[in-house]
């Protein structure tokens, strides 16, 4: 605001609002000046934090991945191993088989029956004829 010297009165009022409008001008120029900062910073803020997501569910499925190409490995492992023995089978000569143990002979015990005499054996005593018929 400009005011005379000699007298203290405003001889020029336009110059005063034009100057007034300049200065709110100014404040708005400001304002949205850091309002824009401050959305720029929230925006790569937000960036920011999209990326290490998408870096976390990167890893995750990078471990995920190990995780099923180890259990992937580990079955053929086992599949070869299988093809293997069967192979193994077949191509090696059959085993004999185990010989039979051989029974022991058994022992004579001392109680037995006692040896046979040298005398023979009586002779049955001979069947009586019979008188015939009637009798």
């Amino acid at each position: 605001m400009t005011t005379c010297p000699d007298c203290g009165t405003d001889h020029h009022p336009e110059l005063a609002e034009a100057a007034a409008e300049l200065g709110s001008a100014e404040v708005v120029a400001e304002g949205v000046a850091g309002a824009a900062h401050e959305e720029a910073r929230a925006d790569v803020e937000v960036a920011r934090i999209e990326g290490e997501t998408a870096v976390e569910l990167a890893k995750l499925d990078i471990k995920r991945e190990e995780i099923w190409q180890e259990t992937r490995v580990a079955e053929l492992e086992g599949q070869v191993s299988g093809m293997r023995e069967i192979l193994d089978r077949l191509t090696a000569p059959p085993e004999p088989p185990p010989a039979p143990e051989p029974e022991p002979e058994p022992e004579i015990a001392d109680d037995g029956p006692p040896p046979p005499d040298d005398k023979p054996a009586p002779a049955p005593p001979a069947p009586k004829k019979s008188k015939g018929w009637w009798g």
